[in-house]
């Protein structure tokens, strides 16, 4: 979607501005559409480096802006300090509303956990500025982003050995039904 896209740059953009060092770490983009176009128009080049495959990327990546989703287990898998965001429709929202529906959490390193493990920033909390303030916060304070990795570590040790995706289509049945 095209409004995501534009919060994304407006993401690494309010990261960029806030410090200069930030922009020199390691930084990872997948982009699904257009992505040399954009990189020139930008002029990212020097700062950007494209990778093929998700796990490439993450397992490289100093945080990951992840929406909801199997990216997030992914994350959690190789250990990778993330921030999970999801903007939904107004016709989504509405419904939501209406119905007066709330989930705890939508992100799937969360609900394992059954806790706040990374942080979520849903709807209308998905603003630019909010996702680029977790992900400084990440950035600059080893200390959060190392309590990060024990909690993530703690839900990989939840999974368990191979074989994840059907312990974990077993948790959403289950979940379903109660």
């Amino acid at each position: 979607r095209v409004k995501d896209s534009l919060n994304i740059w407006r993401v690494q953009f309010n990261i960029r501005g806030h410090n200069d060092d930030i922009a020199r770490q390691k930084t990872g983009f997948f982009l699904k559409h257009r992505k040399q176009v954009v990189i020139q128009h930008f002029n990212l080049a020097p700062r950007v480096n494209l990778l093929e495959g998700v796990t490439d990327i993450i397992s490289v990546a100093d945080v990951v802006v992840a929406s909801c989703g199997t990216a997030t287990l992914e994350a959690a898998a190789v250990l990778c300090p993330m921030v999970i965001i999801y903007t939904g429709t107004w016709m989504m929202r509405f419904e939501k509303w209406v119905r007066r529906f709330r989930v705890e959490f939508a992100g799937m390193p969360n609900i394992i956990a059954g806790k706040e493990v990374v942080p979520e920033l849903i709807d209308t909390r998905a603003t630019p500025e909010a996702i680029a303030g977790e992900v400084l916060h990440l950035l600059e304070d080893a200390a959060a982003k190392e309590a990060m990795r024990e909690r993530l570590a703690a839900v990989r040790a939840q999974l368990g050995a191979p074989g994840v995706s059907g312990r974990v289509a077993d948790m959403a049945l289950e979940m379903l039904h109660s």
